[in-house]
């Protein structure tokens, strides 16, 4: 006759639950993590229930447990494993591995900004604080702040998500905000591809580090300065009245004719624009 051991029964039904519910979460879509974490409890309850069930149906005025060694010994590795996941899960890196499984890029629109100057407003201050950004000048008297952005978590981003445009006397202060990121398995990030349209009959003061300076210098009509550039392409130099500066002697600072862009002044010179640093002055059609 085939002895009973205690620990059969709670492995057949661990079994049987198993597999229901990795079915169930397929068929449904659940989140198995959730019934993994409550296995543990129920496991215990199972195992104690079918310990009390033997010494119940037991003959013997003192009877003996007899256990299945295979089984208990599946049951605590399944109880073991189970508390890994939740250690796991607690500590957030299951949630990190699913992000970063789960990551897309996505390109939007920046909300498109338009500032229009009160004659007051004598100067522009930008603050780019390293993004990727076009400066450009133009001939209303508007600030146009228009572009894209790429991000790998982000979907839609808001006016003030991305700008922060305040008034002080006749300052007009403009900043790019910062994306924000998580430095972990999965790096979340926002990239800019953004352009600033400045009037250019207002002084500007560009503080931090610029992709692009593409300037209709014609335009310029107030001294403009520059502190950092990666690119300048100049054009329309026939009709500026601007002096153009830099302290940088880079190799890439002459026109096509091979004429020395560092140091040159269009017209009367009365405006000035002015690179503190700047990679590349090039001269455009």
């Amino acid at each position: 006759m085939r002895k009973w051991r205690v620990g059969s029964i709670s492995m057949g039904l661990s079994l049987i639950a198993l597999g229901v519910t990795l079915f169930l979460s397929q068929l449904y879509n659940w989140e198995v993590t959730t019934f993994i974490l409550s296995w543990i409890p129920i496991l215990l309850i199972i195992l104690g229930i079918e310990i009390l069930i033997y010494l119940l149906l037991s003959k013997q005025e003192q009877p003996i447990v007899r256990y299945d060694v295979f089984s208990i010994l599946f049951i605590l590795f399944i109880g073991v494993l189970t508390l890994g996941i939740y250690f796991v899960t607690s500590t957030g890196l299951v949630t990190t591995v699913k992000e970063y499984v789960d990551t897309e890029e996505v390109n939007g629109m920046l909300p498109e900004v338009n500032q229009k100057l009160s004659k007051d407003i004598k100067k522009v201050v930008i603050d780019a604080n390293n993004n990727g950004i076009e400066l450009e000048a133009n001939e209303t008297d508007e600030v146009n702040i228009f572009g894209s952005f790429r991000s790998n978590y982000e979907t839609k981003l808001s006016q003030d998500d991305y700008i922060s445009i305040n008034k002080v006397g006749d300052t007009l202060y403009i900043e790019i905000l910062s994306p924000p990121s998580k430095n972990r398995m999965n790096h979340h990030f926002v990239n800019y591809d953004a352009t600033i349209s400045i009037p250019g009959n207002r002084k500007v003061e560009a503080r931090t580090y610029l992709h692009e300076v593409n300037l209709d210098l014609a335009k310029l009509k107030a001294d403009w300065y520059i502190a950092n550039a990666d690119i300048a392409l100049l054009s329309d130099g026939e009709d500026a009245n601007v002096k153009v500066t830099t302290d940088q002697p880079y190799d890439e600072t002459k026109s096509t004719e091979g004429e020395d862009l560092k140091k040159k002044t269009y017209g009367d010179g009365t405006h000035s624009l002015y690179f503190q640093h700047v990679n590349s002055i090039k001269a455009v059609p």
